[in-house]
Protein backbone atom coordinates (compact mmCIF):
# COMPACT_ATOMS: atom_id res chain seq x y z
CA UNK A 1 0.00 0.00 0.00
CA UNK A 2 0.71 3.57 0.04
CA UNK A 3 2.48 5.60 2.80
CA UNK A 4 0.86 5.69 6.24
CA UNK A 5 1.80 8.64 8.38
CA UNK A 6 1.55 6.98 11.25
CA UNK A 7 4.78 5.51 10.39
CA UNK A 8 7.56 7.90 10.14
CA UNK A 9 9.50 8.79 7.00
CA UNK A 10 11.00 4.97 6.27
CA UNK A 11 8.05 3.58 5.39
CA UNK A 12 8.42 3.91 2.17
CA UNK A 13 11.75 2.52 2.27
CA UNK A 14 10.20 -0.93 4.05
CA UNK A 15 10.54 -4.24 2.29
CA UNK A 16 9.06 -7.13 3.69
CA UNK A 17 11.75 -10.17 3.70
CA UNK A 18 13.56 -12.71 5.62
CA UNK A 19 16.55 -11.96 8.19
CA UNK A 20 18.63 -14.59 6.89
CA UNK A 21 18.73 -13.28 3.70
CA UNK A 22 21.84 -11.43 5.05
CA UNK A 23 24.44 -12.09 7.26
CA UNK A 24 24.88 -10.36 11.19
CA UNK A 25 28.00 -9.00 10.19
CA UNK A 26 25.95 -6.99 7.77
CA UNK A 27 23.59 -6.00 10.31
CA UNK A 28 22.56 -2.51 12.45
CA UNK A 29 19.42 -3.90 14.33
CA UNK A 30 16.86 -1.47 15.12
CA UNK A 31 13.39 -3.00 16.90
CA UNK A 32 10.74 -0.99 17.59
CA UNK A 33 7.43 -2.01 19.41
CA UNK A 34 4.14 -2.30 18.17
CA UNK A 35 1.24 -0.52 19.36
CA UNK A 36 -1.15 -2.77 20.19
CA UNK A 37 0.51 -5.65 18.71
CA UNK A 38 3.68 -6.97 20.72
CA UNK A 39 6.89 -5.59 19.05
CA UNK A 40 8.21 -5.83 15.50
CA UNK A 41 11.11 -5.98 14.09
CA UNK A 42 13.02 -3.62 11.12
CA UNK A 43 16.61 -4.15 9.87
CA UNK A 44 18.17 -1.24 8.48
CA UNK A 45 20.87 -2.16 5.93
CA UNK A 46 21.78 1.43 5.04
CA UNK A 47 21.15 3.60 2.29
CA UNK A 48 16.97 3.43 3.02
CA UNK A 49 16.99 -0.20 2.42
CA UNK A 50 15.10 -2.11 5.35
CA UNK A 51 14.00 -5.22 6.00
CA UNK A 52 10.78 -6.22 8.01
CA UNK A 53 9.30 -9.28 10.08
CA UNK A 54 5.92 -9.39 11.22
CA UNK A 55 3.23 -6.87 10.65
CA UNK A 56 3.94 -3.32 11.44
CA UNK A 57 1.66 -0.66 12.73
CA UNK A 58 3.37 1.85 14.54
CA UNK A 59 7.33 3.04 15.02
CA UNK A 60 8.17 4.73 18.03
CA UNK A 61 11.51 5.67 20.14
CA UNK A 62 13.53 2.93 21.27
CA UNK A 63 13.72 3.24 25.23
CA UNK A 64 16.59 0.61 25.45
CA UNK A 65 20.12 0.67 23.91
CA UNK A 66 21.51 -3.02 23.72
CA UNK A 67 25.03 -3.06 22.92
CA UNK A 68 27.67 -4.75 22.46
CA UNK A 69 31.30 -5.34 21.23
CA UNK A 70 30.70 -8.00 18.75
CA UNK A 71 28.89 -10.33 16.96
CA UNK A 72 29.96 -13.30 18.87
CA UNK A 73 28.20 -11.68 22.20
CA UNK A 74 24.38 -11.68 20.55
CA UNK A 75 23.82 -15.37 21.19
CA UNK A 76 24.45 -13.89 25.05
CA UNK A 77 22.78 -10.42 24.14
CA UNK A 78 19.79 -11.47 22.63
CA UNK A 79 18.08 -12.43 26.02
CA UNK A 80 17.80 -8.86 27.29
CA UNK A 81 16.02 -8.31 24.00
CA UNK A 82 13.73 -11.24 24.69
CA UNK A 83 12.67 -9.64 28.28
CA UNK A 84 12.15 -6.37 26.73
CA UNK A 85 9.95 -7.75 24.28
CA UNK A 86 8.18 -9.50 26.68
CA UNK A 87 7.61 -6.33 28.13
CA UNK A 88 6.59 -4.40 25.12
CA UNK A 89 9.31 -2.14 25.39
CA UNK A 90 10.92 -0.58 22.15
CA UNK A 91 14.26 -1.17 21.99
CA UNK A 92 17.70 -1.10 19.62
CA UNK A 93 20.44 -3.71 19.12
CA UNK A 94 23.58 -2.56 17.74
CA UNK A 95 27.58 -3.33 17.60
CA UNK A 96 29.63 -0.82 18.97
CA UNK A 97 33.22 -2.28 19.60
CA UNK A 98 35.21 -0.28 22.32
CA UNK A 99 38.61 -1.02 20.70
CA UNK A 100 37.96 -1.39 17.08
CA UNK A 101 35.46 1.19 16.79
CA UNK A 102 35.89 3.97 20.02
CA UNK A 103 34.42 6.92 17.57
CA UNK A 104 31.30 4.99 16.70
CA UNK A 105 31.32 4.33 20.58
CA UNK A 106 32.15 7.92 21.46
CA UNK A 107 29.01 8.90 19.08
CA UNK A 108 26.59 6.81 20.18
CA UNK A 109 26.97 7.06 24.25
CA UNK A 110 27.28 10.99 23.62
CA UNK A 111 23.80 10.72 21.57
CA UNK A 112 21.98 8.40 23.32
CA UNK A 113 19.92 10.48 25.60
CA UNK A 114 19.02 13.40 23.19
CA UNK A 115 17.64 10.12 20.74
CA UNK A 116 15.31 9.27 23.66
CA UNK A 117 17.45 6.13 24.96
CA UNK A 118 16.57 5.63 28.43
CA UNK A 119 18.81 3.17 29.33
CA UNK A 120 22.09 1.31 27.88
CA UNK A 121 22.42 -2.33 28.11
CA UNK A 122 26.28 -3.09 27.47
CA UNK A 123 27.26 -6.69 27.04
CA UNK A 124 31.28 -7.33 26.30
CA UNK A 125 33.71 -10.14 26.64
CA UNK A 126 37.87 -10.39 27.81
CA UNK A 127 39.17 -6.44 28.59
CA UNK A 128 34.87 -5.67 28.32
CA UNK A 129 35.53 -2.00 28.59
CA UNK A 130 32.56 -1.40 26.68
CA UNK A 131 30.06 -0.55 29.58
CA UNK A 132 32.51 1.38 31.25
CA UNK A 133 33.40 3.53 28.65
CA UNK A 134 30.09 4.18 28.05
CA UNK A 135 28.31 4.87 31.79
CA UNK A 136 31.68 7.83 31.57
CA UNK A 137 30.10 9.24 27.92
CA UNK A 138 26.38 9.15 29.45
CA UNK A 139 24.32 10.04 32.23
CA UNK A 140 22.17 7.49 31.52
CA UNK A 141 22.04 4.83 33.39
CA UNK A 142 24.61 1.78 32.13
CA UNK A 143 24.02 -2.02 32.94
CA UNK A 144 26.73 -4.28 32.21
CA UNK A 145 26.62 -8.06 31.07
CA UNK A 146 29.86 -9.69 31.55
CA UNK A 147 30.12 -11.93 28.31
CA UNK A 148 31.81 -15.89 29.12
CA UNK A 149 35.11 -15.36 26.75
CA UNK A 150 37.37 -18.44 25.65
CA UNK A 151 39.72 -18.12 28.76
CA UNK A 152 39.10 -17.32 32.59
CA UNK A 153 35.48 -18.50 32.18
CA UNK A 154 34.04 -14.82 31.71
CA UNK A 155 35.77 -13.80 35.33
CA UNK A 156 37.68 -11.44 33.66
CA UNK A 157 34.78 -9.65 32.03
CA UNK A 158 33.10 -9.66 35.53
CA UNK A 159 36.03 -7.58 37.34
CA UNK A 160 36.64 -6.19 34.19
CA UNK A 161 32.98 -4.35 34.11
CA UNK A 162 32.61 -4.21 37.84
CA UNK A 163 35.44 -3.06 39.20
CA UNK A 164 34.61 0.81 38.03
CA UNK A 165 36.42 3.51 39.69
CA UNK A 166 33.85 6.26 41.99
CA UNK A 167 32.35 8.43 40.01
CA UNK A 168 31.57 6.25 37.35
CA UNK A 169 28.93 3.50 38.33
CA UNK A 170 27.82 0.51 35.96
CA UNK A 171 25.12 -1.59 37.23
CA UNK A 172 26.52 -5.00 36.48
CA UNK A 173 24.65 -8.56 35.91
CA UNK A 174 26.17 -11.96 36.68
CA UNK A 175 28.57 -13.73 33.70
CA UNK A 176 26.27 -14.50 30.75
CA UNK A 177 22.84 -13.27 32.11
CA UNK A 178 21.24 -10.79 30.18
CA UNK A 179 17.91 -11.94 31.20
CA UNK A 180 18.61 -10.05 34.56
CA UNK A 181 19.97 -6.96 32.73
CA UNK A 182 16.81 -7.10 30.65
CA UNK A 183 14.44 -7.45 33.54
CA UNK A 184 16.68 -4.54 35.58
CA UNK A 185 15.86 -2.47 32.86
CA UNK A 186 12.25 -2.60 33.15
CA UNK A 187 11.85 -2.24 36.86
CA UNK A 188 14.28 1.19 36.37
CA UNK A 189 11.73 2.36 33.64
CA UNK A 190 8.81 0.62 35.63
CA UNK A 191 9.37 3.46 38.60
CA UNK A 192 8.04 6.35 36.07
CA UNK A 193 5.70 3.84 34.15
CA UNK A 194 2.80 2.28 36.53
CA UNK A 195 2.43 -0.11 33.29
CA UNK A 196 5.89 -1.53 33.25
CA UNK A 197 5.90 -1.75 37.16
CA UNK A 198 2.02 -3.79 36.79
CA UNK A 199 3.53 -6.53 34.39
CA UNK A 200 6.77 -6.50 36.37
CA UNK A 201 4.55 -7.29 39.55
CA UNK A 202 2.78 -9.87 37.36
CA UNK A 203 5.97 -11.62 36.08
CA UNK A 204 6.92 -11.85 39.79
CA UNK A 205 3.71 -13.54 40.67
CA UNK A 206 3.83 -16.23 36.89
CA UNK A 207 7.44 -17.04 38.52
CA UNK A 208 6.30 -17.42 42.09
CA UNK A 209 3.57 -19.80 40.57
CA UNK A 210 5.70 -21.98 38.45
CA UNK A 211 8.08 -22.41 41.39
CA UNK A 212 4.74 -23.70 43.13
CA UNK A 213 3.79 -26.07 40.29
CA UNK A 214 7.25 -27.83 40.03
CA UNK A 215 7.17 -28.11 43.88
CA UNK A 216 3.69 -30.01 44.05
CA UNK A 217 4.62 -32.19 41.23
CA UNK A 218 8.10 -33.09 42.62
CA UNK A 219 5.98 -33.96 45.70
CA UNK A 220 2.86 -36.32 44.06
CA UNK A 221 5.24 -37.51 41.29
CA UNK A 222 8.25 -37.93 42.86
CA UNK A 223 11.78 -37.99 41.99
CA UNK A 224 12.66 -40.45 39.28
CA UNK A 225 9.22 -39.70 38.07
CA UNK A 226 9.85 -36.11 37.92
CA UNK A 227 13.24 -36.46 36.28
CA UNK A 228 11.76 -39.21 33.75
CA UNK A 229 8.39 -38.15 32.79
Amino acid sequence: GGDDPRLGPCWSSLRRGDLSQVGWDQLDLVFFGVVGHGTSSVVDLGLGWYWTIGVLVDLVTPRVGIIMGSDSDLPVMKDAARILNMFGVPYEVKIVSAHRTPEMMFSYASSALERGIQIIVAGAGGAAHLPGMVAALTPLPVIGVPVRASALDGLDSLLSIVQMPRGVPVATVAINNATNAGLLAVRMMGIRDADLLARMSQYQEDTRNDVLRKAEKLEKDGWESYLNP
